[in-house]
């Protein structure tokens, strides 16, 4: 006998059987909808991005919408957003490939896979065609130095238009007093001259002359002032070395290159005889410099072994160096006499330029770092005789800049270094004088101008420090007091700092 069950034989079936119904319902709901921030959190779909157009400028991309916002990229790095589906990537480089990106972005900031294009820009435009032009001068050529007898003229090319390359040669011309009646001077076509007796009473000019495959042109410098004659007082000798170049017996011309001495003066004059007679002291020593070129330790180095003829009262060596501040290689002092070097009476000047940059194009790193007019590590009777660094009539600082005269200075554990300095000038930028220890020294009648823009300090790009001390010896004196020397009639005052000075 079977049994049926009745909802009226159980008082709460109804509702039990309802709630079944309801839950049933609510799980079946579950199953089949997807919760609301479910949909916010998903991923959408990536954008298939075109390449529409290009040039050598730009690139455009365009897409079918997916989402409501777009994050496109360039390289790998966002560059906008936009509501679009077409973007216009723009300053782009002519003839370059480019990652180009596009991600769908949700309101919830969900993005997208990236879809990548790689696209590259059309090629450059050529360049416009020039047309063929012969030189002509923007700028005329000009004449630097102190002009007089013995002394070096510098000549530079001015400015010029027309179709590279552009080649340039050079005359010196000698002239009357106003400029007129100019005669070419024999031989005399490079950049420095050296004024000689010939040129007393006249002026000088240079003429250049640019050439290139279209033609030529010339233009001249203005006349420099009346060369005046040397100063020489009868005598090339202690009491007046300026005019010493003049009266030299023995010449040595060194282009781009260093002079080294490590035996006797004379013997190396004997070698280098000016004209058709023995070779005889002062030798003239000019060294010169038109390209980069590093001559570390010194342009002129005195060795062990270098010496002169043993009279105090004769002049041995005259030095003229020439530069314009960005040939000579950062750390490269002017004047350098090592430890055995002795009896050597000099004269001249060491003019290496205002403060410039080397090959790198940066001032003040390796390549125009500290270096010296002079400096003395050792030596026994070397004495500098009306000598000058830099230009004194024109303020122009010497050895770049960077650091300036060091006269004397020691390396210590040097034997005693003897050295003078009489009728000493000198303009630099960092350092007046300095006297190390161990040292005899006479130092008069002297006058050093130094750069310093302090009246103690300056820290240099390279992170030497300068010193002047304006005291009553004008000059700074070492902290080394074991030495012998005396400081008498100088004078120091402030050239205003400053690179290219």
């Amino acid at each position: 006998m079977s049994r049926t069950l009745s909802v009226s034989a159980y008082p709460n079936a109804r509702r039990v059987s309802s709630l079944v119904a309801a839950l049933s319902a609510a799980a079946l709901c579950l199953l089949l909808t997807e919760p609301a921030s479910a949909h916010h959190s998903a991923r959408p779909h990536a954008p298939k991005p075109r390449v529409v157009a290009t040039s050598s400028t730009a690139v455009v991309l365009a897409w079918k919408r997916t989402t409501r916002t777009y994050v496109v990229s360039r390289n790998w790095r966002v560059v906008a957003r936009t509501t679009r589906t077409r973007f216009e990537f723009k300053n782009l480089g002519c003839d370059r490939r480019y990652r180009l990106g596009v991600r769908a972005l949700t309101r919830s900031g969900t993005r997208s896979r990236v879809s990548v294009r790689w696209v590259e820009t059309r090629p450059c435009a050529p360049p416009p065609p020039t047309t063929p032009r012969p030189p002509a001068s923007a700028a005329p050529p000009t004449i630097t130095g102190v002009v007089r007898a013995g002394r070096v003229l510098h000549a530079t090319a001015g400015e010029w238009t027309g179709s590279a390359p552009i080649g340039h040669s050079v005359a010196w011309l000698r002239c009357n007093t106003s400029g007129a009646s100019c005669m070419p001077v024999t031989g005399a076509t490079g950049a420095n001259y050296l004024l000689g007796s010939d040129d007393v009473g006249a002026t000088m000019r240079v003429e250049v002359t640019a050439t290139n495959a279209y033609g030529s042109a010339a233009a001249r410098s203005a006349r420099t002032a009346v060369v005046a004659a040397a100063n020489v007082g009868g005598v090339c000798s202690r009491a007046d070395a300026t005019g010493c170049a003049a009266v030299a017996g023995s010449r040595i011309s060194l282009l781009n290159q260093r002079f080294s001495c490590d035996r006797s003066l004379a013997s190396i004059a004997a070698e280098n005889p000016i004209g058709s007679g023995p070779g005889r002291l002062p030798l003239l020593v000019e060294v010169g410099f038109t390209t980069y070129v590093d001559l570390e330790p010194a342009v002129v180095e005195l060795k062990n072994g270098c010496y002169g003829d043993g009279n105090d009262d004769t002049i041995d060596l005259v030095i003229k160096v020439e530069g314009d501040g960005r040939t000579i290689g950062g750390g490269a002092d002017a004047v350098k006499v090592r430890l055995t070097a002795r009896d050597v009476q000099l004269t001249g000047y060491a003019n290496c330029g205002p403060r410039g940059v080397g090959p790198d194009g940066r001032p003040g790193t390796g390549d125009d770092a500290h270096q010296d007019g002079a400096q003395i590590q050792g030596g026994e009777r070397v004495e500098f005789i009306d000598f000058e660094w830099g230009d004194w009539e024109t303020s122009t600082a010497t050895c770049q800049g960077a650091a300036g005269t060091f006269v004397p200075g020691s390396v210590n554990g040097n034997p005693v270094v003897e050295m003078a300095c009489i009728r000493c000038k000198s303009v630099s930028c960092n350092h007046g004088m300095f006297v190390g220890g161990s040292m005899r020294t006479l130092v008069v009648d002297s006058s050093w101008r130094s750069g310093n823009p302090a009246d103690r300090t300056i820290v240099l790009a390279n992170g030497q420090v300068g010193l002047c001390n304006f005291g009553s010896n004008a000059c700074t004196i070492g902290e080394d007091r074991a030495f012998e020397y005396t400081i008498l009639r100088n004078h120091c005052d402030r050239w205003p700092y400053g690179d290219g000075q």
